[in-house]
């Protein structure tokens, strides 16, 4: 019973955890639905505001220029055609006013904003602009009659002012001549000089006050010929009306552009929208930019490449080795015989079993001159084994369960080229250690293609331990004989080596096969090979030799 409650429950916390997920999911995605909808929505009011203003802008570009051509027409036959266009632009005002008031509102709040809202916009800035040729058109057709009557008027209003002038230049110099001629009498209360000079001194204020009258009279009539002759200049436009006007369509812009920056999931959208093509072009050339180069490499390169002079690299030494040709000579364990007179050097970790009595002791390197080479391919503190009697030594890996251990044996005369790193060990003579040879051949195209430009020969008498994946076959070259590059573990310093394309191009093409095959031709050489080559060596044009530096490296350096 308690067993079932416990499945019940688990039950409905696992029902419940569904229910909120799919909640969860369903909310989320209804909300970036809505966040798309309105991008798209603030896309369009955006492109329909934009288009607005630059509209607008432009009508108040041409309405300047038609205004201005205009008013210089009118400003050359003043009268009743001004007075006819005055009341034409009352019309069209009148007339704009009232459709904007019928529409007004509910243009304004409509949601999404449309063209609707533009037009409207449109009208109101019509309105100003027409309302602004009304005013200019008004203050030219008063001032048409300022300048009219205002030359007669200021002629008249200066011909006062010389007169209040010339009554107060004389009121003065009475005052002052009876001042000069009977200073004493003027100045004595009572006497009729006393009062005239009085008399004289009242004069003088009333006619000065005239003068003032007169002067202001005179320069405000000027003035008003001057502005009469400003108000006919060329029409401009004023900003402030037109400012205001467009205010509500900047503000508008802004509040959008800003609630479309801060739209997420809209400008995501948007952004996939815009590189989905450049997207297409790069996986289009990631697909076809191999096969491209896949198939210039086979059909044209590869070609060139095979037909080229193989590489001989010691015609004049022995290919010979043992065992004989067409046989496989590995297997998971290999016992050698060691006397008095010879030495093994073993990898440790290839180190089945040996003699109790056997001596051991480790060499550093496997030949000091190649100090690099020893490195590189791993022949570093080897086990040396020697023994005073005749015994055996157990040769097999102890950690590859797929690695067979092969022994060649190289006579007296013989050269081997090998890759040290497919060596497990080597037996020799005590008195006669193993012999390297190095030899570059920089200038051979198929050195280059299978990049690699050094080789490593091993010279006689000696015994190579060597290893590979599930099995080693030794054959001999004869006529002519071709197998997979990744393959290859060595051949007679005596052969003649090439590269020859690969068969078929579906082959290659799909990675089952290398570009180019290890050709071998000799009737008195060999070449040895592993059945199985291993995954982390690939080889060629199109194998790791290209891909990895490191792999590169070593195989250049023939390792």
């Amino acid at each position: 019973m308690l067993n079932l409650i416990k499945a019940v429950g688990r039950w409905l916390v696992r029902m419940v955890l569904t229910f909120v997920l799919i909640s969860a999911v369903l909310v989320a995605g209804y909300w970036v639905q809505d966040k798309v909808r309105e991008y798209q929505s603030l896309k369009g009011e955006l492109a329909v505001l934009v288009g607005g203003r630059a509209e607008i802008g432009k009508r108040i570009r041409e309405f300047e220029q038609s205004a201005a051509a205009e008013v210089e027409r009118l400003s050359k036959s003043p009268g009743p055609a001004l007075d006819r266009r005055i009341g034409e632009l009352d019309n069209e005002i009148q007339q704009l006013t009232a459709r904007q008031a019928d529409d007004g509102m509910a243009v304004l709040t409509a949601v999404p904003l449309g063209s609707g809202y533009v037009e409207h916009l449109k009208r109101d800035v019509e309105i100003k602009l027409l309302r602004q040729q009304r005013e200019h058109l008004a203050r030219m057709r008063n001032s048409l009659t300022a300048l009219r009557d205002g030359p007669a008027a200021l002629e008249r209003l200066h011909k006062i002012r010389v007169s209040a002038h010339e009554k107060l230049s004389a009121n003065y110099a009475a005052f002052k001549s009876l001042q000069d001629d009977r200073p004493w009498a003027t100045r004595i209360p009572g006497t009729p000089q006393y009062g005239e000079l009085e008399a004289l001194r009242q004069a003088n204020i009333s006619l000065h006050e005239q003068y003032r009258r007169a002067e202001a009279d005179y320069q405000f009539q000027t003035k008003i010929i001057a502005s009469a002759s400003a108000a006919r200049r060329e029409f401009r436009l004023g900003n402030d009306q037109l400012s205001d006007a467009l205010g509500p369509l900047e503000g508008k812009i802004q509040e959008r552009e800003g609630r479309k920056l801060d739209n997420f999931p809209g400008k995501l959208l948007d952004r996939l929208l815009e590189v989905w093509l450049t997207a297409a072009k790069i996986l289009l050339a990631i697909v076809l930019v191999p096969i491209g180069i896949k198939a210039l490499f086979y059909f044209v390169l590869a070609p060139v490449v095979s037909r080229r002079p193989p590489i001989c690299l010691l015609p004049e030494v022995s290919g010979s080795v043992e065992p004989p040709a067409n046989s496989k000579f590995s297997a998971v364990s290999q016992s050698l015989p060691i006397d008095a007179d010879h030495e093994l050097l073993v990898h440790s970790q290839y180190l089945q079993s040996m003699p109790a009595q056997a001596r051991t002791d480790t060499k550093w390197l496997l030949d000091g001159a190649f100090l690099l080479t020893s490195l590189a391919s791993g022949m570093t503190l080897l086990t040396r084994i020697r023994a005073d009697q005749p015994a055996a030594v157990v040769v097999s890996s102890t950690r590859d369960p797929l690695s067979e251990i092969g022994v060649l044996c190289l006579p007296e005369g013989s050269a081997f080229v090998f890759h040290p790193r497919n060596l497990v060990g080597v037996l020799a003579r005590k008195d006669r250690p193993l012999r390297i040879t190095s030899h570059w051949r920089l200038g051979s195209l198929h050195a280059w293609l299978t990049l690699q430009l050094r080789y490593l020969a091993f010279h006689g008498p000696a015994t190579l331990i060597v290893k590979g994946c599930r099995g080693i076959r030794v054959e001999k070259a004869e006529a002519g004989r071709a197998i997979n590059q990744a393959a290859t573990l060595g051949f007679s310093a005596n052969v003649l080596y090439s590269s020859t394309r690969c068969e078929t191009f579906l082959a290659y093409f799909r990675g089952h096969q290398p570009l180019f095959n290890d050709r071998f031709a000799g009737a008195s050489g060999y070449y040895v090979y592993e059945e199985v080559p291993g995954s982390d060596r690939k080889s060629g044009v199109t194998g790791r030799g290209l891909e990895g530096f490191t792999d590169s490296a070593m195989k250049v350096f023939g390792l």
